[in-house]
């Protein structure tokens, strides 16, 4: 359910909720402009379809795709507690779909919203550092 929640949440946040210039950039700047343009156009209808999001409840949708997200952060806020995992003192498949939520959620999304027009900014990596330990 945790996972299904959140994986909602980034879809429509990324297809149709940024106004779709971050997944535009992302899958299809490098198409010839109506080539990437239709197949853009095509992947916000299949979202969309997927999501059931129609013009009459796009509004209840979004409050319940992000309310259901909310619920989902805070169920796994509470089962952490004060503990390192989720469960025992071991990392689990859990441990790995939250924290790729996470920061795709608190990096990727952000990054691009800051980018906004720009063409010739690029996200840069550094190679040596490692952002999760499990020690």
């Amino acid at each position: 359910m945790v996972d299904s929640c959140l994986a909602d949440a980034i879809i429509y946040e990324l297809w149709v909720g940024s106004n779709g210039t971050s997944a535009h950039k992302i899958y299809y700047s490098d198409l010839p402009w109506p080539i990437g343009k239709i197949m853009y156009l095509k992947q916000v209808h299949v979202v969309k379809q997927i999501l059931g999001i129609t013009k009459e409840n796009v509004e209840i949708r979004k409050e319940d795709i992000y309310t259901n997200a909310n619920d989902a952060f805070t169920a796994l806020s509470t089962r952490s507690g004060e503990q390192a995992y989720f469960f025992d003192n071991m990392p689990t498949s859990l441990d790995a779909v939250f924290v790729e939520h996470a920061l795709f959620t608190l990096y990727v999304l952000v990054f691009l919203s800051l980018l906004g027009g720009s063409d010739d900014a690029e996200l840069e990596l550094d190679e040596d550092d490692d952002s999760v330990d499990y020690d």
